[in-house]
Formats: structure tokens, C-alpha cells, sequence
């Protein structure tokens, strides 16, 4: 048993890649892009509700006092907003629905893309 589990161990990253990789490589690239799409929400969301960012990193630093290292991300993720939009704006020109060899990217961003 002893063994089966370190095998199991070794070969978990193996098993991840595959796993990220089984239903082909366009889906795991849509995958990525959802993903990414997410983390951007999911920080800039935080800045929307009030205007001054020194409230907001104030609520965060309390509401995250055990892991004041999340709150350095968040604020350097925000930090770069303007960079990120760009970096967005660019991934979605890439995959705009008229573009040949595009395929339907509907069933992987809709949601992510309208949290924007």
C-alpha cells in the first residue's frame, strides 16, 4: 500500500497534465482563457463598489489578516488593471466570433465574459 501511494504521489503532476490536456488542446487553451478572464473579475470586482482604493485595501487587509500575502497579490493585481484590460481586449480580438478557425468559444467564455 506504502508503495501505491508514492507511485500515486510521483505521478501526480504527470496526472494533472493529462488531466488538463483530455478533452484536447483548443479546450484547455478556452479553459485558460476562462480562467484568466475569472481572475481578472474576480480582483477588479473588489475596486468597483467603492471609489477610494485605500477603503478597499483597508477592508481587505481586515478581512484577510492571516494571509496578508493575498492581499499584496490583489493590490499588485490591481495595481496593473490597465495592463490586464489590455491583455483581455487582446485575447478577445483573437477569438472574435468572425474569425476563421475560431470554432464555437461560446460554451467556454459566455459566462466569464459576461461577469465583464
Amino acid at each position: 500500500a506504502n508503495d501505491a501511494e508514492t507511485l500515486k504521489t510521483t505521478l501526480a503532476p504527470l496526472s494533472e497534465v493529462l488531466h488538463a490536456y483530455a478533452e484536447g488542446s483548443k479546450v484547455h487553451e478556452l479553459n485558460f482563457i476562462q480562467s484568466l478572464i475569472e481572475a481578472y473579475v474576480d480582483v477588479e470586482k473588489l475596486f468597483l463598489s467603492q471609489a477610494q482604493e485605500d477603503s478597499v485595501i483597508l477592508r481587505l487587509r481586515d478581512q484577510n489578516k492571516d494571509n496578508l500575502a493575498k492581499v499584496v497579490q490583489t493590490v499588485l493585481s490591481h495595481s496593473r488593471v490597465s495592463a490586464k484590460s489590455s491583455l483581455i481586449l487582446a485575447i478577445l480580438d483573437e477569438y472574435r466570433p468572425n474569425k476563421p478557425n475560431v470554432g464555437n468559444i461560446s460554451k467556454y467564455l459566455r459566462e466569464p465574459l459576461r461577469k465583464l
